[in-house]
């Protein structure tokens, strides 16, 4: 599904200081499955910046909803 690039450009420039718990594959759906894992670590994995786990608006409205959007 095509998205706008200004909605990613302003969501990525909104939340790119804002930690995530990265997954294996970026996506939004391993949250649930990463936070899991990091608190039997002790949270020694710890949350990651956005800027550090996409590197750009378009990876993070790619990666983040599995190939869902077209940027």
């Amino acid at each position: 599904m095509p998205i706008k690039a200004s909605y990613c450009n302003d969501w990525y420039d909104a939340c790119k200081d804002d930690t995530i718990c990265e997954g294996v594959t970026k996506s939004y759906f391993e949250i649930k499955d990463c936070n899991a894992l990091n608190a039997k670590n002790k949270n020694t994995l710890g949350c990651k910046k956005f800027s550090d786990v996409y590197a750009n608006a378009k990876h993070m409205c790619v990666a983040m909803w599995d190939n869902s959007f077209t940027y």
